[in-house]
């Protein structure tokens, strides 16, 4: 089991509920991500294929799928923005990540993002979660080698960043094992404790009945439920130190993804700051090329020689200053600009993403890590009728303060 029941009935994200207002938002959601996938996408199950793939072969995986890709569609590697989106890696032009960026100023389509988010983060499948987190990482290593290569990151703080990346890759690894000892754990306690799973199952009849308004039924299994309420609580309390285990490792794996987020950004950040000031240069020497030109009747023997020169040659050592051809300059210059927008958009892209994953690790840090033990939370279900029973004739739908319910018929 991956995740304990009673996170599920007490401590999982309030599902996005069943009003048109919602269901819109999740069909809008929907919608932009098929629009997402139309340039290039695979999901990071198929990525990694069943095998456990080490940081540096992945990186150059994720490097030969979106080259191969973009070859075929005729688009350049450097011109598409990589996302872990929704399970799948995806490269994006410029467009589609305004169309990913729409809904994250749609306040219902972001909540609705942030629901999924939280309900991946809470209950999603260990191995996928861990793969997550590596593409992640390997992603960020990727652009850091690409961005080093093209001069436009500093090599110091680059190789800082290298190191920090190959230790969040150690720590995720860390995280998951304590997750995944928790949770053989959990499964083995409630194989030795079947009772356990036969409470949970009638309180999730019973947390059903309520929401559909069965009033015979309410009452039937509540008083089922509180003549074994005693014993369960004191059986599921071995539970507790696992759950909350399995809970802190949760929480620490998104704090670690959030981490790599803010370090794609400040990549970002830092490739598009250094490729402006690289810009300024270009136009500087394209002024006083332009004048140098207009100065003669023609080229001078100098610029005659230099406009020969091979232009990817200077390209490659950075000399701005030896390129003489006037139009090779023009047309580096808008190549720099270009690289200008795609790392803005990768800025704004990380920092959405980032943001989103604050908003997972505040719901974490408030609605689950620290909250009441089992006893209260189950005392709380079972008695809670009781207490409404007096102040309504018909049994209430509510749950919580959410007003929905959070458990999902299991029959």
């Amino acid at each position: 089991m991956t995740v304990d029941l009673f996170e599920e009935l007490f401590g999982q994200p309030e599902e996005t509920g069943t009003s048109a207002q919602d269901r819109a938002a999740r069909a809008k959601v929907a919608e932009e991500d098929i629009r997402l996938r139309d340039l290039g996408a695979i999901t990071i199950d198929d990525v990694f294929n069943g095998d456990d793939i080490d940081l540096d072969k992945l990186t150059a995986k994720l490097d030969d799928l979106i080259e191969l890709d973009c070859e075929k569609k005729d688009a350049k590697p450097t011109d598409m923005i990589r996302i872990v989106h929704n399970g799948q890696v995806m490269w994006l032009s410029q467009e589609q990540a305004r169309v990913y960026l729409d809904g994250h100023t749609d306040p219902d389509s972001e909540e609705a993002m942030i629901q999924r988010d939280i309900k991946r983060a809470l209950k999603g499948n260990t191995r996928l979660l861990r793969q997550e987190m590596q593409t992640l990482i390997a992603m960020s290593l990727s652009s850091l080698q690409s961005y080093l290569e093209g001069e436009q990151v500093d090599a110091k703080q680059a190789q800082k960043t290298e190191q920090q990346l190959r230790r969040k890759w150690q720590d995720t690894s860390q995280q998951i094992v304590g997750m995944t000892a928790a949770e053989d754990h959990m499964k083995e306690l409630r194989q030795k404790n079947p009772q356990l799973d036969a409470f949970e199952a009638l309180l999730g009849e019973f947390l059903n009945a309520r929401q559909t308004g069965d009033t015979e039924k309410v009452e039937r299994l509540q008083y089922e439920l509180s003549n074994l309420q005693r014993t369960y609580l004191i059986m599921a309390r071995v539970l507790d130190p696992d759950t909350k285990a399995l809970q802190q490792h949760r929480l620490d794996l998104q704090k670690s993804k959030k981490f790599i987020l803010n370090l794609e950004k400040d990549l970002a950040a830092e490739r598009r700051d250094i490729l402006k000031m690289e810009v300024k240069k270009m136009q500087k020497h394209l002024r006083a090329l332009k004048t140098e030109i207009a100065s003669d009747e023609g080229p001078s023997d100098e610029l005659k020689m230099t406009s020969h020169l091979d232009i990817e040659e200077a390209r490659a050592t950075g000399d701005i200053e030896q390129i003489k051809d006037v139009g090779a300059v023009e047309q580096m210059l808008e190549e720099a600009k270009a690289e200008i927008d795609v790392a803005h958009m990768k800025y704004r892209v990380s920092k959405a993403q980032e943001k989103r994953a604050d908003k997972v690790i505040d719901y974490f840090e408030t609605e689950i890590v620290g909250k009441d033990s089992t006893d209260s939370r189950v005392s709380d279900q079972v008695n809670r009728q009781q207490v409404k029973e007096k102040t309504s004739k018909a049994p209430p739908l509510k749950l919580d303060s959410s007003g929905q319910s959070r458990m999902v018929n299991r029959h």
